[in-house]
């Protein structure tokens, strides 16, 4: 199974917005603090970083991988948000 990735976003964008630009093994969640979180796991050629920045990019959001601080980790917020 591929490891879990992770992006954020600064705030100014909406969650909405956001999803449109995702692949559907990518999600996109908002935070209280205004950020917007993107996790999900690479398949093929969708991946975070061949496809999804990029993509975001097009449409002028920016988001920059973060590495979660262990697998668990990263697998709590894959949970949390793809029930």
């Amino acid at each position: 199974m591929e490891q879990l990735r992770a992006a954020v976003i600064e705030r100014g964008e909406s969650v909405e917005r956001v999803q449109r630009f995702m692949p559907s093994n990518y999600s996109a969640v908002g935070e209280p603090d205004g950020t917007i979180r993107i996790v999900g796991r690479d398949s093929a050629g969708w991946t975070l970083d061949g496809y999804v920045l990029p993509r975001l990019a097009s449409g002028l959001i920016f988001g920059t991988e973060v590495e979660p601080t262990t697998d668990e980790a990263a697998a709590d917020e894959w949970r949390r948000w793809n029930p």
